[in-house]
């Protein structure tokens, strides 16, 4: 009984030694390093804290209790439930990472998260876990297909302007479109301090075309110009209604979804003649 109890104190400390020489603070401790080298890249021996995080990312790695976090970055993060499902059978769970406006100087953030991560991405092949997103998000899309997206949604990058030199132009084709036939107003001030003014377009543009819900919001830094506000949002909601607009996707997937552009008053697109 003796000679058993021995054995397993013995094992005890063998486990515990394995332990604490895995242990990335005690590394940096006693390393008298100015940093050492772990799978996030160098860390710094002062770094208490992204330290001890690490060490207790590992704790529960040995567990075999892993969770991908994923970043919230614009709109996509809606499908955490989904993706939540696709890395079950893998024995990992998934949670948002939880993000902080408090900063310490020279300490770095979130290396709880980022060691689990770069672990669970380490178990799969290159661009597994990027896939596995993208397909829990168009998942989401196709089960919330009849949504009107808001404007302020991540979408591809695809022509929504039918008249567009290119997707990287299509902003400001929509602009030189738009005042190339268009009149100020006489009597219109384009002195300015700043910026002349601006109208601010909104509005929902659906998988087959049409236009629901259009906000127009002008602003001019001279005063004066406000009575043109009536002529001049009349002309852009024209504009808007007359051109046929190609919907929006998201994830390669048709969708109802918000647009926003700016028009810009700007001298140089004034033309000669009143305005009709």
């Amino acid at each position: 009984m003796r000679k058993i109890l021995t054995l397993l104190l013995t094992l005890f400390l063998i486990i515990s030694c394995q332990k604490e020489n895995d242990s990335f603070l005690l590394k940096a401790k006693n390393s008298g390093l100015d940093s050492i080298e772990t799978i996030l890249g160098e860390i710094s021996t002062k770094d208490i804290n992204c330290l001890k995080s690490i060490d207790s990312a590992q704790e529960k790695i040995e567990k075999d209790s892993l969770t991908y976090y994923v970043i919230p970055v614009g709109s996509y993060y809606r499908y955490l439930d989904e993706l939540k499902k696709l890395l079950k059978p893998h024995g990992i769970d998934c949670e948002v990472l939880s993000t902080s406006c408090i900063v310490h100087d020279k300490e770095r953030r979130y290396c709880y998260e980022e060691y689990m991560n770069q672990t669970v991405k380490n178990k799969f092949k290159k661009g597994f876990l990027d896939s596995l997103e993208v397909k829990a998000d168009r998942i989401y899309i196709n089960k919330n297909i009849d949504k009107v997206f808001s404007v302020l949604d991540t979408y591809d990058k695809t022509i929504f302007y039918p008249k567009a030199k290119s997707v990287e132009t299509q902003d400001d084709d929509v602009i030189e479109d738009f005042f190339a036939n268009f009149k100020y107003p006489e009597g219109f001030i384009f002195k300015h301090d700043y910026y002349i003014g601006r109208s601010n377009v909104e509005f929902n543009l659906f998988k087959d075309g049409t236009i629901r819900n259009l906000t127009i919001e002008t602003k001019f830094e001279n005063s004066n110009n406000n009575k043109y506000i009536p002529y001049l949002e009349n002309r852009i909601k024209q504009f808007i209604l007359e051109t046929k607009w190609v919907a929006r996707k998201q994830r390669g997937i048709t969708v109802n979804g918000g647009l926003g552009l700016w028009f810009l008053y700007e001298k140089d697109t004034a033309k000669s003649g009143l305005a009709q």
